[in-house]
């Protein structure tokens, strides 16, 4: 007998070019919607160069985030990266970055969309945090349904949002820019707006370019990721910064600084508001803005959703992040859990705090992503890269240095240094963040160090007569897809898994029933790994230890004499003579992988 689950274990693929690149451009468009107020607070005239300066770490990033992408097409973004290029310490950090900017990322925006929703409702002041949790928790609610659904929601919005700046920029500059007005604010940065001021300004620009990690973190979930995410990142860096130029460009020939300003949480309807036909115009950019910062909430969803299950998935931290929801295919446990955190910090509403702590986790995830780039150079020549980083040095026959990965590298750091030093409740914030995240992995990993160790055990290990699930070690091949299903198996039935290891003894040596099992150093380890990958997931687990002659005819055997509900095995051409052998001798449901 088979039985076939259906429950989804890993995450589906559905997003094409339009969803790759709407996830990139919704959670970075979107921050010029939100970020010209804070940076005309301090960069004044100067905030033209400012977005400049901060653009030039984005591009060099957004090119790293491609190549390392295209060839590594797995959910977690610098998580996977660092992961592969340093280890897991410098995964962690990396993924613990971007779990800090993306759960910013869902509050700072929900913030935004509903600063512009105010437009429409002013009474939304009174009530301002629970309609921002409300906008929050409908975001949770379709991130659960699924990707597909949610890319659609983000694809469809920043189609209608691209058209509308494109039309506030062509009336904008048609009609009332004053490029005397612009002019009159170009002055020495010393005089106006002041050096201190201007770097300060240059860590808030930043806001407006983070969010391009977005496309690799659903990597795993798109359709061929080799060819649409390069095409998907390169659009997303061209277009957020000739927008973000132009905008701030137009802003300064409309508007001034102060009155960006006062509208710090909507302040393009300061521009709108000096157009003409402003009783138009003006709800459509505050409708626009809405939108536009939804769906950057939205996005913070899909991305610290997908860190997580990463982190979870290289085993960084606890596997219930991992869980994927039977019907839905979607990381339920991380969905839920980092919406709420995000739904307490939007509480508070300050967004220059929430500004700050963004700058934060994204930098160090850019760092990490720019110096992934170099190390993989050498570490792995031979690594299939579809995009590699132009601008390119050669060192040897296989290996060349990307300098504009070295460049963005230089570049993360010394903002993070202005961040750092200029910042001080985001650099306090931020460093216990980071001070909580080590001490959590720290304790996670001597945790997995102290499980206990194999020595040897008789069959009677397993109990006895006790329900079970029989994972025959043999026969199932240790892939992360087996385990998932195994423990789906589980949570659906909540019956303990039996290991059950069998030792091939050749005829000169009697089959006496109790006789000790010998274990191989590399036959411990495997049963360790099983038994930690399992227990790491709240699986109840037996181990049972077996001599015979031939395999089959052992696990026909136990199942006999114990209370087997199903057995598991592994579908592939090297097992499946004996999974045949054994689907046909017993009446027990055999569950196949098909690897």
């Amino acid at each position: 007998m088979r039985l076939t689950p259906t429950n989804k274990t890993s995450l589906k693929k559905e997003l094409g070019l339009l969803g790759s690149f709407s996830i990139g451009f919704a959670d970075v468009g979107a921050d010029i919607f939100l970020a010209l107020g804070l940076i005309a607070a301090y960069a004044g005239g100067a905030m033209p160069l400012a977005i400049l300066v901060a653009s030039f770490v984005y591009a060099c990033t957004g090119l790293a985030y491609a190549e390392l992408a295209s060839a590594i097409p797995v959910a977690g973004g610098a998580a996977a990266y660092g992961k592969r290029a340093f280890g897991n310490l410098a995964g962690f950090i990396g993924g613990w970055g971007l779990v800090l900017d993306y759960t910013i990322d869902i509050a700072l925006f929900a913030v935004a969309a509903t600063g512009y929703l105010t437009f429409f409702f002013p009474w939304i002041r009174e009530s301002f945090a629970i309609v921002t949790a409300g906008l929050i928790l409908l975001l949770v609610i379709l991130n659960l349904f699924g990707i597909k659904e949610s890319s659609a929601f983000n694809s469809a919005l920043t189609v209608l949002a691209l058209l509308v700046i494109i039309s506030l920029l062509g009336l904008g500059f048609g009609t009332t820019f004053s490029l005397e007005k612009f002019t009159s604010y170009i002055q020495p940065i010393s005089e106006t707006p002041g050096w201190n001021n201007f770097l300060y300004s240059i860590t808030l620009a930043m806001v407006t370019f983070i969010g391009i990690e977005s496309i690799s973190q659903a990597a795993e979930e798109t359709k061929n990721p080799e060819k649409i995410i390069p095409k998907a990142s390169g659009l997303a860096v061209l277009l957020v910064i000739v927008f973000a130029l132009a905008i701030s460009i137009m802003a300064l020939g409309i508007a001034t600084p102060e009155e960006l300003k006062e509208r710090v949480d909507n302040p393009l309807t300061a521009i709108a508001l000096k157009l003409p036909f402003a009783e138009i115009v003006v709800p459509i950019i505050a409708f626009a803005g809405f939108i536009i910062c939804y769906v950057s909430s939205n996005t913070g969803i899909i991305g610290v959703s997908r860190v997580a299950y990463a982190l979870s998935k290289n085993n960084l931290i606890t596997r219930k992040m991992r869980w994927v929801h039977p019907t839905f295919g979607t990381p339920w446990v991380t969905i839920i859990f980092f919406s709420a955190i995000a739904l307490i910090l939007a509480a508070f509403g300050d967004m220059y705090l929430l500004g700050e702590l963004y700058a934060f986790g994204a930098l160090t995830a850019y760092f990490i992503a720019n110096v992934a780039v170099i190390k993989l150079r050498f570490a792995e020549p031979e690594l299939n890269r579809p995009f590699k980083v132009p601008l390119n040095i050669k060192v040897s026959r296989m290996t060349d240095v990307p300098i504009i990965s070295i460049a963005g590298a230089i570049s993360c750091l010394a903002v993070f240094a202005l961040v750092a030093l200029l910042h001080e409740q985001g650099r306090i914030l931020a460093g216990a963040w980071f001070v909580v995240g080590i001490a959590y992995y720290v304790a996670y990993t001597r945790y997995k160090e102290y499980l206990p160790e194999i020595d040897s055990f008789m069959e009677q290990t397993a109990k006895k007569k006790e329900a079970t699930i029989l994972f025959p070690v043999k026969l199932v091949k240790d892939e992360e897809d087996a385990i998932d299903m195994l423990e789906n198996v589980y949570h659906q039935t909540k019956l303990p898994v039996t290991l059950l290891h069998v030792t091939q003894l050749p005829p000169t040596i009697p089959t006496t029933k109790g006789a000790q099992v010998n274990l191989t150093p590399l036959e411990q380890q495997q049963l360790n790994r099983i038994r930690e990958k399992l227990q790491e997931r709240n699986v109840v687990v037996r181990i049972a230890l077996k001599n015979a002659r031939n395999l089959a005819n052992a696990i026909n055997e136990f199942t006999q004499e114990n209370d087997v509900k199903y057995v598991f095995l592994t579908k592939e051409a090297q097992t499946s003579k004996h999974a045949q052998e054994i689907e046909y001798s017993t009446d027990t449901q055999v569950i196949t992988y098909e690897k």
